[in-house]
C-alpha cells in the first residue's frame, strides 16, 4: 500500500443496532458477517446493499 501513497484513517462514525443482531441469533449473524466479508473480499460491494437496507 505504501507504493500507492499514504494510508490514513477516515474519522467517520458508524452506528449499528444490537437489537437487530440479537433478533438474528448467533448463527445467522455470524453467517451474514461471513458472507459480507467474502463479498467484500471479492469486490461485490454493490450487492452488499441488499444485506443492509436503509431502515430509517
Amino acid at each position: 500500500m505504501a507504493r500507492f501513497g499514504r494510508v490514513r484513517l477516515n474519522p467517520r462514525k458508524i452506528y449499528t443496532s444490537d437489537r437487530r443482531v440479537a433478533e438474528w441469533g448467533e448463527l445467522k449473524a455470524n453467517w451474514i458477517y461471513f458472507k459480507v466479508g467474502m463479498m467484500w473480499a471479492f469486490g461485490a460491494r454493490a450487492r452488499l446493499a441488499q444485506h443492509y437496507p436503509d431502515i430509517r
